[in-house]
């Protein structure tokens, strides 16, 4: 299974805060308070600590990212495996049970995007392992399958929130499926204080430092969002799921899958309900955690601002959980007592169970195919290997960093969209990029690596300093304000500028045109003489321009800063690009080269 996996998610690609978590992986300092702080309200150390690996070892390689997820994904499938073994017996059925799960359309889905993948499938396989050790544990008795499942819950809530939900999980197993013999009494009551103790013990610590420490609280929403994320969920995403199928996003709310998903439903807890004693057990198991899912879905995202619970209830990631709680009610059936007399024979079972799993095995082969299909076609998916592909095959350059287009990572991480500080985390591509290099380039929306020439708007000048008109000394913080003419400030998006220096040791300053910029990331100006950097400007130009320096500079002299825009060739003849790389309808002419730009300040042309 994590090899079939492997293979399929080779086609896939980072994606939106695939872009934060990696960055955040690579650069931060990882100590145990880092770990443990909110990852968009999460409280996820494994998580982070998956990424670290990932950023680390693996940099911007999709393969090695793509084989983590494998990993979870084959854990996952060993999990519900034993889960399975241990209420049908070690024949084909529990195989069959656990590769239902494992190719089940909202876990490909989920794995296509990283940090979802990391998050739900490690958090899946970490509540079907605590599930899997406690029935082994009532089965057998034996100390070590009570901490293997105790210790499954507590890795699950440093990997994410829902394993809370595993203590009621394992409450209704216990209660509706292995109801202890002995009476109610002090002995009985002692018993399962022993079973309960450690469990309570992880929850409590859990929500305690969740809801006294952890800086980060709930969004719940209001209850027509909850009443709507919850029957959307239910008839476009789960419905549809139990046959093989994802809808399309402008899906109806009933759909031919969904009348499908819910016959199929239906007919499997008909057929526990002909063959079984006490059916309703599995129907109640299902109902209180599904609903328990739900609830903790709307508690946790939609009172967030801009969030539309319609959106949400379509996003598979947050349907594994019930699909797997369906499957483990139906799995659970087995514990109960066989009717005497069935009311359906063992022959028309047979066909019926047939005629229902070839056609879903069938749909769920199609769709797979489709999930991968679509995914291999997506933007996310073209820009990074397009990018990737031209980066090696190309030498030293110097990249003049543009931000990652909204279609591979959306604005809610805007600050972590910068090309080069992505790019960078890899080590090689790391030594490949020199600021020295003749060759400018950009990514541009395509992915294409292509040359950059400026469109020169104006020059700014100095403002006066304590160190001299155009040099700066001093500790951190010691700012160069540069005044900028009315006709060099660029459009708003679209806005570069190059600093010429001198500066006798490496510094690091943040280069900053106005408020709320996204490009405050540190700016490195190596040592030498008459060296240059160019910077995005993520903001239209105020009448300043600052230079902020982040540790001690001594004679940081500036000799010139240049303003303007970025021109490349297209098809349709030489165009100003945005800062996402797409060609504005603005006309340049790209015979213009960096090296024959003035280096003296307020030169004009």
């Amino acid at each position: 299974m994590g090899a079939t996996y492997a293979a399929l998610l080779l086609g896939s690609q980072f994606f939106a805060d695939d872009f934060l978590y990696l960055q955040l992986g690579a650069r931060d300092a990882l100590t145990i308070p880092w770990l443990f702080e909110p990852s968009y309200g999460h409280l996820a150390p494994v998580f982070r600590l998956l990424h670290v690996l990932i950023a680390r070892e693996g940099g911007v390689s999709w393969p090695f990212a793509a084989g983590v997820l494998a990993i979870l994904v084959g854990l996952m499938y060993t999990a519900i495996l034993w889960f399975a073994r241990l209420l049908l017996g070690r024949g084909p059925a529990a195989i069959v049970v656990a590769l239902v799960c494992a190719s089940a359309i909202p876990t490909l889905r989920t794995t296509m995007w990283l940090a979802s993948g990391v998050q739900v499938i490690g958090g899946a396989f970490c509540m079907t392992l605590c599930i899997a050790g406690f029935i082994a544990y009532l089965k057998s008795d034996k100390r070590w399958h009570l901490a293997v499942s105790v210790g499954a819950l507590a890795l699950g809530l440093l990997w994410q929130e829902r394993p809370i939900l595993t203590i009621g999980y394992l409450i209704l197993i216990r209660y509706l499926f292995f109801t202890p013999e002995r009476p109610w009494g002090w002995p009985r009551v002692r018993s399962e204080a022993r079973i309960w103790a450690p469990y309570l013990v992880v929850d409590a610590a859990y929500l305690w430092y969740r809801l006294f420490v952890f800086e980060s609280e709930p969004a719940p929403g209001n209850l027509g969002d909850g009443v709507t994320l919850f029957t959307s969920g239910f008839l476009r995403s789960y419905l549809p799921s139990l046959v093989g199928v994802r809808q399309s996003l402008d899906s109806d709310w009933v759909e031919p899958s969904t009348v499908l998903g819910a016959i199929v439903l239906l007919a499997a807890f008909l057929y526990v309900l002909a063959t079984r004693r006490g059916a309703w057990r599995c129907v109640a198991f299902l109902v209180a955690t599904y609903g328990a899912n739900i609830v903790v879905q709307a508690a946790g995202r939609l009172g967030v601002p801009g969030t539309d619970p319609v959106w949400i209830s379509r996003d598979l990631q947050y349907f594994v959980d019930p699909y797997l709680a369906t499957v483990f009610a139906l799995c659970l059936a087995w514990t109960l007592p066989r009717r005497e007399t069935p009311l359906i024979s063992a022959r028309v079972s047979a066909i019926a169970m047939t005629v229902v799993a070839v056609p879903v095995a069938l749909s769920t082969a199609l769709h797979w195919v489709d999930v991968v299909k679509v995914n291999h076609q997506s933007y996310s998916h073209r820009y990074l290997n397009q990018a990737l592909t031209d980066l090696a095959h190309t030498g030293n350059v110097d990249l003049i960093s543009l931000k990652v287009p909204e279609a591979v990572s959306p604005p809610f991480v805007a600050r972590f969209t910068d090309q080069e500080r992505f790019f960078t985390i890899d080590a090689d591509l790391r030594r490949q990029f020199r600021d020295a290099s003749p060759r400018k380039v950009v990514i541009t929306a395509d992915g294409n690596l292509v040359p950059a020439h400026p469109v020169t708007l104006g020059w700014a000048s100095p403002a006066a300093t304590d160190a001299g008109p155009a040099c700066i000394s001093g500790p951190a913080g010691t700012e160069l304000r540069l005044e900028v003419p009315s006709g060099a400030r660029a459009d708003e998006q679209v806005g570069f500028v190059r600093i010429t220096y001198s500066s006798p040791a490496a510094v690091a300053v943040r280069i900053t045109s106005g408020p709320g910029a996204d490009n405050d990331w540190p700016v490195r100006l190596p040592a030498g003489e008459d060296r240059s950097v160019i910077q995005r400007l993520d903001h239209t130009p105020t009448d300043q321009l600052r230079i902020t320096t982040l540790r001690r500079a001594e004679n940081l002299c500036v000799s010139s800063v240049w303003l303007g825009m970025i021109a490349v060739d297209t098809i349709d003849g030489c165009r100003v690009i945005d800062h996402h790389g797409a060609p504005t309808a603005t006309a340049a002419r790209c015979d213009e080269e960096w090296g024959n730009l003035p280096t003296a300040v307020g030169a004009e042309d």
